[in-house]
């Protein structure tokens, strides 16, 4: 079998140089250092995986149409690339060399699929024999396409192994860096093509005869930089790295696509040369690079034109920066720290997002293992996936491999990962229920009758009550009352329904989300149906389980009690019930507590209604998904007026006889209608404008950005005039057109009168009462 030493020769001079950088740092590195080998050679792994993945797509991207689209869903957007695990950059190859295997125009593409799939031969049995003595990982020993198998054991032992003791026995980590040389100098070897493929780093471009475009450039090619020469028909961008046709001449007419924002050519102040950074992961307020040469981080403080395109990342706000390279190592190293506590006092409040930008800011001043594991912390609490998590962590091991906070957060993420899983088979995947207050006060199989019984009793007790009260009392204030209790029906109703008609519009609203994940936002909708619904907690027969509802019900348990005590006597002595007889005094306290209840239930409703419908306009969101159907935030149009509607008509009934009862003190009654007057139309108007001033700032964000594309567009037509840099402008421009047309309001036109309409109701039975009251 071959070894690094008997492949240097190839590896060192003719493949493309951050490979050789990579290749020549492991094989001369101190061979007692068994720690530093064990990471260069993962590293040297993971570079090659990931350049691989970089040229394929960077030419998919340019000579694939639609290329995005052949994706499969899982990374389809690249979300994944703001966070990338290894187990990531592996997938994507995968993906990419099945889309190249059926697309000519793919030349690079199909030759990496052709050797990342090829056939088991005895060189190749042979390195698959030996992953057995790395321990217990994870592959597919029958599949005879080892290269394939080869590169998910690689994956998975680094998930497994590195950190997890593996520096702890001298004797095993020596045998296995031995295989692990041995895998990679097989891979590496079997790579041949690595030596077609050509990179070079633009140094001039100059106009020459025929509108051809002369580069000149250095090739990027084995351990050393050696100027080239060649003839583009269009410029090239300075000190950028591109990736060219095979080179036959240096007077040849080359084709040439540029590797950023993946691969750049950047200064190490600290090495005092040149190097090639390789995109790493995005943070919030960086993107960040690395080099495989000398390990040297690189944090790029704007977003490339590319990046915005695949992955629309926005770096956060408000964070003053200094120059990295002009600062003294002590200097960083404070700096790092004042933000590492700014960042986890932050946590404390509970403002994670907020925290997290603050920890990646100290990140880049100086790349502490407790940093990072803070980090990963704040994201598992935010529902993030276990990639990134272990992403994080990883990169604290890479400092770090024996740190105990990450291998036991590690342990921690896995066993309640694992709980979660156990807890979802056993469910067996079932939906989640969600209860309102009347599933809290009556059993499961009484549930079903339980709104006909209610309407029932409202009209049997206004009928029976109001005709008794008139016949003996003529009490026209209790007759009033009654009569406004068949007003709380249809707000019962809508309260009742409310989680079905939630999850009917959970989808929906999740199309509408610009960068907040699927799991969060779940996670956040079923914690506003609790909000709305009531947090109750039932046992396994169904029945509520009285203790600990009250616990996670304590906020607004605490405000029932004294709130029903209160307007049940304001009601009862109102109404003058206490000069009455006693059969007709306890009647009457039966009607004020259970007016009083309804009122409560109605006002929280009103009241998480109001607070999801603020909550979900805060959230970053896209512009309406689509003015023709109910998708994004316009699915929530028949939610919002069922509520509209049902609370309006509870506010008239609440009022009517509230003003009613009133009416003995002088002008009382009229402030009264006021405050409900204002407090209707401005809640009733307040819910949809909401929304719409979530969508005009999510469209007002798309248009910022597609201008940026437009002055870009119009300075390439500028400096080189032709028909694809003007089609390309006026691309532009009828997509902005688009953009702007992009409605906003979140009602339909059917939606928009019926909420008029109720305001107007209100109104209308404002002024029949002044009329009634004053007038007449």
């Amino acid at each position: 079998m071959k070894t690094f030493n008997d492949i240097k020769s190839t590896a060192e001079n003719y493949y493309p140089l951050p490979i050789a950088h990579a290749f020549r740092r492991f094989r001369i590195t101190d061979p007692n250092d068994l720690g530093g080998r064990h990471k260069l050679i993962i590293d040297l792994f993971e570079l090659l995986v990931k350049f691989l993945c970089i040229v394929q797509l960077k030419e998919g991207l340019n000579k694939s149409a639609n290329y995005i689209d052949k994706l499969p869903n899982r990374e389809k957007t690249l979300e994944f690339l703001k966070r990338p695990s290894l187990g990531g950059w592996l997938g994507l190859m995968r993906s990419l060399c099945l889309i190249a295997s059926e697309d000519d125009n793919l030349k690079i593409g199909r030759i990496i699929h052709n050797w990342y799939f090829s056939q088991a031969d005895d060189e190749s049995t042979y390195i698959m024999d030996l992953l057995g003595g790395l321990g217990e990982i994870n592959y597919n020993k029958k599949n005879k396409k080892h290269k394939q198998e080869l590169t998910n054991a690689l994956v998975n032992y680094r998930n497994k192994k590195i950190g997890h003791g593996v520096h702890s026995d001298k004797e095993v980590l020596k045998e296995r860096l031995a295989i692990l040389e041995q895998v990679l100098a097989y891979l590496i070897n079997s790579a041949s093509f690595l030596t077609k493929i050509n990179l070079i780093v633009v140094e001039g471009v100059v106009l020459s005869e025929g509108n051809k475009w002369q580069i000149n450039c250095q090739e990027l090619r084995g351990l050393t930089l050696e100027p080239f020469q060649f003839y583009a028909d269009k410029p090239l961008n300075l000190n950028e790295i591109y990736l060219i046709d095979d080179i036959k001449a240096n007077e040849s007419l080359l084709s040439s696509i540029s590797l950023e924002p993946f691969a750049i050519w950047k200064f190490n102040e600290q090495q005092k040369q040149n190097e090639v950074y390789l995109y790493n992961s995005s943070w919030k307020t960086k993107l960040e690079y690395i080099s495989y040469s000398s390990g040297a981080f690189y944090f790029h403080k704007e977003l490339h034109v590319e990046f915005r395109k695949l992955l629309s990342l926005e770096l956060a706000e408000g964070l003053e920066e200094q120059e990295l390279d002009n600062l003294s190592e002590e200097k960083k190293s404070s700096l790092s720290y004042e933000l590492l506590k700014k960042g986890l006092a932050l946590a404390q409040y509970g403002k994670l997002e907020d925290a997290i930008a603050y920890l990646e800011q100290s990140v880049l001043y100086e790349r502490r293992p407790e940093t990072f594991v803070e980090l990963a912390r704040l994201h598992h609490q935010l529902g993030d996936a276990e990639e990134t998590i272990q992403h994080i962590i990883q990169q604290c091991l890479d400092i770090d491999p024996d740190n105990n906070m990450a291998l036991d957060f590690l342990e921690k993420i896995k066993r309640i990962d694992s709980e979660k899983k156990t807890k979802r088979i056993t469910d067996d995947d079932s939906k989640k229920d969600f209860f309102t207050i009347y599933d809290a006060v009556f059993p499961p199989g009484f549930r079903p009758y339980v709104f006909p019984l209610i309407a029932a009793t409202i009209v049997l007790a206004a009928a029976t009550f109001g005709y008794y009260e008139y016949q003996h009392t003529l009490d026209k204030k209790t007759f009033v009352l009654y009569f406004a209790g068949l007003f709380f029906i249809p707000a019962i109703w809508v309260f009742i329904t409310t989680p079905k008609k939630m999850e009917n519009i959970r989808l929906p609203l999740s199309l509408q989300l610009s960068s907040m994940r699927l799991n969060r936002f779940n996670a956040w909708f079923d914690s506003q149906i609790q909000n709305l619904c009531g947090q109750f907690v039932y046992k396994e027969n169904g029945n509520i389980d009285i203790f600990k509802s009250i616990k996670s019900e304590k906020i607004f348990l605490m405000l029932m009690f004294p709130f029903i005590a209160i307007v049940s006597i304001l009601i009862f002595y109102s109404i003058e019930s206490h000069l009455l007889p006693s059969n007709i005094q306890f009647v009457r306290w039966i009607v004020s507590i259970g007016s009083s209840v309804l009122i409560y239930i109605g006002l929280r409703f009103v009241y998480t209604v109001t607070v999801f419908v603020l909550r979900f306009s805060n959230l970053p969101l896209k512009p309406l998904v689509s003015s023709l159907n109910n998708d994004g935030f316009r699915s929530l149009g028949s939610f919002l007026v069922a509520n509209i509607a049902a609370m309006m008509l509870f506010i008239i009934a609440a009022w009517t006889a509230l003003g009613f009862v009133l009416q003995g003190e002088p002008g009382i009654d009229l402030v009264a209608l006021l405050i409900t007057v204002i407090v209707g139309l401005v809640w009733s108007a307040g819910l949809p404008f909401s929304l719409y001033r979530a969508g005009k700032e999510a469209k007002n964000q798309i248009s910022h950005r597609y201008s940026i594309h437009l002055e870009d567009a119009l300075e390439k037509f500028i400096n080189d005039p032709g028909k694809n840099t003007l089609n390309n402008y006026n691309w532009l421009i009828k997509q902005q057109k688009v953009i702007k047309q992009i409605p906003c309001w979140p009602l339909s036109s059917f939606q928009t009168f019926i909420v008029i309409g109720v305001n107007i109701l209100l109104i209308m039975v404002a002024v029949a009462y002044i009329y009634f009251r004053i007038i007449i």
